[in-house]
């Protein structure tokens, strides 16, 4: 039995299950039992003993009760002190046939387990007497039943009490305080207990709603108050007095008012009467409920041996579910085995919360509802255990048992229709949760309900899943259920730590109904809005969208890419056809620059609702509901708002997920536009370019010819204007689209630099401008109107670059590492096949001579050299070499001591220098690169010219007049110079020392340098920034290693002592600004005036010494 349901194994009562119990036998009436007007099972002993638990409590009151009657001792007076509904009637019935029918009935299981539990072989027989107050009417009395049999009408409680004693003996005892409303002196009463012990019985005297009666009579005349008191104290006294009697008294009713004084001061007398010697009893305990329930309504119930397997399944699903440790404990375990088919925490809440309800009736509440309960759960309930699941219905309305529950609630019937409304939403989300099999959420409703009751009740997480486990419960998707509920719920409280239900609507049903307040226009303008806000096309392509646009007609037909963004109007389906208002966007001259990204419906149906709730917030917070709200539920109002906020850019940018575009036969689209982080437009791009439909990049520019395969020339065009050819990539679909102009524009310019294409431009007159393997000034140039592109084989050029001579510029020209060509070699090749023709020999002449003249090529013939100067067209010749230039000559090179076969007592002349350098060479030298070494040895101060010298510069024919003679000037170095080529030997040894650097100077120079010279220029290269070093000049000058600096900046002023101080407070800041840089500060102090003595020049260099050591005056 571990999984089945609880009505498959327990036998309701036939009057249960068939409908035929009154929920009015719940309702137990001590009167209506003596007068034979009680329901069987209550007026008929061994009916009522049937069905009678004998709780601890209530044997523990029997026994004092019949020990006391048998003269063994016990309490004479016992008050039964529980609210309306809370068992006490029903043990005063019970109390009532054990005194009278106790000896007739001593087989019965029950009384035997009463008289085994009293310590008694035999039950004492005796008179009972009842005065139930609460039909005990104030001026008419109360019709009581005497020992004959016969009724007989009395005035007061003590004719009520002597009639039923001793009949109309006993009435005629008290017959002048019955006529003056008087109370007996307590002998009477004594005697009046004494008058059954004549026949051999017991005296019991049953009590009930005592409060009811005395604060009647005293609203009717105050001085009854006093009466009625001396008549309940006389009487418990008297009960002192007398062996074999007892009295069972309950004072309170449920219908006292706290707030009413009668009331309280009659319940302050009574219970200062009862109190000294009251002994009090509950008769019905927590822990009694369950067994009382199943006495009562089942048949029969499994043994606790075969429960334990339903037990076993429930306590294994409930250690995955977050509860309470002490609910996973033992205690818990045996709690359900005892408390089976009832789910314990149920009867808990009934029992804790449900009895504190006035109109609930307490114990009798909890038996009528589990009576109804049963009755419409049986064969439908498929939980093991009678928890909440039992008071649902197979319809959309409330059982009959949850209606009479809402009725017993102090709010009532307001409880409907927001019962009815919440079950709908939890519904609602069990249709999604498909593993929830139990219809838990419905069940958590009526759960959080029962825990909600009275007002300001709530329950815990753990409460709910209590009440919800069962062995095949799914945690996620409950856990799922409960948060989802949470976020539906309309009358759940705002409090995130606790569940309870209420009738005040919550936020979110203030906020449900600010949505229907909501016009679409207003979706609409809000939406829009956010796309804008999106920024769908945003790129670095330079490519312009067009966001939003009114109709096609706003975007411009032109070859330029269009990335248009569709209103939210125009949706699509990817894989179906397009609607006729997105088709019109392609009709036009230029279709294939048009991409249209659309908003797929179904997303943006999400969106719409979504913004919905957003602008319902707003709605809310600027209207009169928010004055509605409490300062919690403003911040809840705030966190939800934000939390509907947040992602909804990610949110509008995913609903535009439809990619529209003709394909290459021209038809209209629309495809799925992969996800990812990117933006939508990188998106569309990444897609376009991956189905080979988008350049983003140069294509090779052999496609731009006649022979590629994208057909594209005429069979006789022979060149094409460049804006044309554009245009062709955005009117024909079956070509790739450009993403923008650059594209082109570099697919043009690598065209020419590789020699692919020739771009000219044509004059007015005729005249041509062409450009070939070179690159044009400005992208705009490649654009012009009247530029053209012309295939190699259809090509004529009409300029010639210079630079495309140079070495390495046309590799077929220059092969295999050739150093050198002839102007021949140069003819050959534009004449040949893969190149384009030269209009004229005399543009090649120009080029060569540019060349030359540029100082791009060397030109060489017969030991003579050409660099930087003009060729006279005779020289030009076939024959004439072309080669790299020569490597510029240092005038260091030129020294005595570099070139010593050039000199002869330390004199020399240009042409000696010259023929000595060619043979080092190997070369003739250009006479250009004579005069800029010459200048620069000069200027170095390595040699001068000999008195009578021709003025320099000369022409190369009087090179053999210029003498030279080696310098006698004073040696200089220009700080550069510890930098320069000079000094480079000593930078790239990685060692670089002041002293390396002076060895490499003097090696090359051919000169000595003097050390203050080289220590001059070495400081100054380090003032201003040329070369720097982390160590000070002051010590092993040749060994300090120096860098060059990546950065670095001087800054150099006079200070007066203020701008001093100021500087020392701004220190701080430099670090601040650039922590970087190293700042380092040189100081330098002068002092000008008349010689101070020795005395104050030591004091200043005291103050000095407190700043560093390193400063001092000589």
């Amino acid at each position: 039995m571990a999984n089945n349901a609880w009505h498959e194994h327990c036998i309701l009562r036939d009057d249960v299950r068939q409908g035929t119990l009154e929920l009015a036998e719940f309702a137990a009436d001590l009167y209506a039992v003596r007068t034979g007007d009680a329901p069987n099972v209550y007026r008929v002993p061994n009916l009522f003993f049937d069905r009678t638990y004998p709780t601890y409590n209530l044997k523990t009151l029997a026994r004092d009760v019949l020990r006391r009657l048998a003269g063994e001792g016990g309490n004479p007076v016992i008050t039964l002190q529980v609210a309306y509904g809370g068992g006490k009637t029903h043990a005063l019935i019970a109390l009532l046939h054990l005194a009278e029918h106790g000896i007739e009935l001593q087989t019965h299981s029950t009384v035997r387990e009463f008289t085994g539990f009293s310590g008694l072989d035999t039950l004492p027989r005796a008179r009972v007497a009842i005065l139930p107050f609460d039909k005990f009417d104030v001026k008419n009395g109360l019709s009581v039943v005497g020992p004959n049999g016969e009724k007989r009408q009395v005035k007061t409680p003590w004719g009520a009490l002597a009639y039923q004693l001793a009949g109309d003996e006993g009435l005629e005892k008290v017959a002048e305080h019955e006529a003056g409303y008087t109370t007996p002196a307590e002998p009477i009463l004594v005697d009046l207990l004494k008058m059954p012990q004549t026949e051999g019985l017991s005296t019991l005297i049953l009590l009930d709603e005592a409060l009811m009666y005395t604060r009647g009579a005293v609203d009717t005349d105050r001085n009854r108050l006093g009466t009625l008191r001396d008549f309940f104290q006389g009487l418990t006294q008297a009960i002192g007095k007398v062996r074999h009697s007892a009295i069972v008294a309950s004072l309170i009713t449920a219908e006292i008012i706290a707030d009413d004084p009668t009331s309280v001061s009659v319940l302050n007398m009574l219970e200062g009467v009862f109190r000294r010697l009251e002994h009090n009893v509950e008769p019905v305990s927590r822990d009694d409920v369950s067994e009382l329930l199943r006495r009562r309504l089942f048949e029969s119930v499994p043994p606790e041996r075969m429960r334990r397997a339903v037990v076993d399944h429930l306590v294994a699903s409930r250690q995955r579910l977050p509860l309470r440790e002490v609910d996973k404990h033992q205690e818990a375990y045996d709690e359900l085995l005892r408390s089976y088919p009832f789910h314990p925490d149920l009867i808990e809440v009934f029992y804790q919360k449900w009895t504190q309800l006035n109109n609930f009736q307490g114990t009798r509440g909890m038996f009528r509802t589990f009576a109804l309960m049963l009755r419409e759960a049986a064969g439908k309930d498929p939980t093991a255990f009678v928890g909440p699941g039992a008071l649902l219905t197979t319809d959309t309305g409330l059982s009959d048992v949850l209606q009479e529950l809402v009725r017993a609630c102090d709010e009532g019937t307001q409880w409907t229709p927001i019962l009815t409304g919440e079950l709908e939403r939890a519904r609602n989300i069990q249709k999604d949760l498909p593993l929830l099999k139990s219809r838990e959420v419905e069940a958590a409703v009526l759960s959080t309900f029962l825990h909600s009751q009275p007002i300001g009740q709530k329950a815990e997480l753990a409460d709910l899943y209590l009440l919800l486990a069962h062995a095949d419960i799914d945690p996620m998707s409950i856990e799922k259920g409960l948060s989802d509920w949470r976020e539906v719920s309309w009358f759940l409280k705002e409090n995130a730590s606790s569940w309870a239900l209420g009738t005040t609507p919550n936020l979110t049903n203030m906020h449900v109904r600010a949505m229907a307040r909501i016009t679409e226009d207003q979706i609409t303008e809000n939406l829009e809005k956010r796309i804008r806000d999106a920024a769908l096309g945003r790129n670095t392509d330079e490519v312009r969208p067009h966001t939003l646009p009114n109709s096609p007609a706003d975007v411009s037909d032109n070859p330029e890419f269009h990335f248009v963004v569709a209103g939210p109007a125009w949706t699509a389906v990817p894989g179906e056809n397009v609607s006729d208002a997105l088709a019109a966007f392609f009709n036009r001259t230029y279709p294939n620059t048009v991409i249209v990204l659309a908003s797929e419906n179904a997303r943006l149906i999400g969106l719409r609702q979504r913004i919905r709730k957003i602008l319902a917030w707003q709605n809310i917070e600027n209207g009169d509901d928010m004055n509605l709200l409490s300062e919690p539920q403003k911040a809840l109002l705030l966190q939800r708002k934000q939390e509907d906020e947040t992602g909804i850019l990610e949110s509008v940018i995913s609903a535009y997920s439809v990619l529209i575009a003709v394909d290459e036969d021209g038809d209209v689209k629309a495809s799925l536009l992969p996800s990812g982080p990117e933006s939508p437009f990188e998106r569309v791009k990444a897609a376009l370019v991956e189905e080979d439909r988008l350049l983003t990049t140069s294509l090779d520019p052999d496609l731009l010819t006649p022979d590629s395969f994208f057909d594209i020339w005429g069979e006789d065009e022979t060149a094409k204007p460049v804006q044309g050819l554009y245009g062709m990539f955005a009117s024909l679909s079956r070509l790739p689209r450009m993403l923008n102009r650059q594209v082109f524009v570099d697919t043009l310019r690598r065209g020419v630099t590789e020699g692919r294409v020739v771009l000219r431009t044509v004059r007015p007159d005729g005249s041509q401008n062409t450009y070939w393997r070179e690159t044009l000034a400005t992208d705009e140039d490649y654009w012009q109107k009247a530029l053209e592109i012309v295939p190699i084989e259809h090509a004529e050029l009409h300029t010639l670059s210079a630079e495309l001579l140079v070495p390495g510029q046309l590799p077929e020209l220059w092969q295999d590492g050739d150093l050198l060509i002839t102007v021949g070699t140069i003819r050959e090749f534009f004449n040949g096949d893969g190149v384009p023709k030269l209009a004229s020999d005399e543009i090649l002449l120009e080029a060569i001579r540019a060349a030359v003249q540029n100082g791009l090529l060397m030109a060489r013939r017969q030991g003579k050299a050409h660099l930087k100067e003009i060729i006279p067209d005779t020289e030009i010749t076939d024959d004439l070499e072309l080669l790299a230039p020569l490597e510029p000559i240092r005038g260091s090179e030129l020294s005595h001591k570099a070139l010593p076969d050039a000199w002869e007592h330390e004199t020399s002349s240009i042409d000696k220098i010259m023929h000595a350098l060619e043979v080092i060479k190997g070369s003739p030298i250009p006479w250009s690169l004579i005069i800029d070494a010459v200048n620069d040895a000069r200027d170095k101060k390595l040699f001068e010219f000999i008195d009578g010298s021709p003025s320099w510069p000369c022409a190369p024919e009087e090179a053999d007049k210029v003498g030279l003679k080696v310098s006698q000037a004073p040696v200089t170095i220009d700080p550069k110079d510890l930098i320069g080529n000079d000094a480079e030997s000593a930078w790239k040894s990685g060692q670089s020392t002041l002293a390396l650097i002076k060895e490499a100077l003097e090696a090359k120079r051919g000169v000595s340098i003097p050390d203050d010279v080289f220590r001059y220029a070495v400081e100054q290269a380090i003032k201003v920034g040329i070369i720097a070093s982390d160590q000070s000049l002051t010590n092993g000058f040749y060994k300090i290693r120096v860098r060059k600096p990546a950065w670095m900046r001087h800054a150099e002023s006079e200070l007066t002592e203020i701008e001093i101080q100021d500087l020392a407070e701004m220190v701080i800041d430099l670090a601040d600004i650039a922590p970087e840089l190293d700042f380092k500060f040189r100081i330098s102090i002068t002092a000008e005036g008349e010689s101070p003595s020795n005395e104050v020049l030591e004091k200043i260099n005291e103050v000095f010494q407190k700043v560093t050591d390193k400063l001092k005056f000589d």
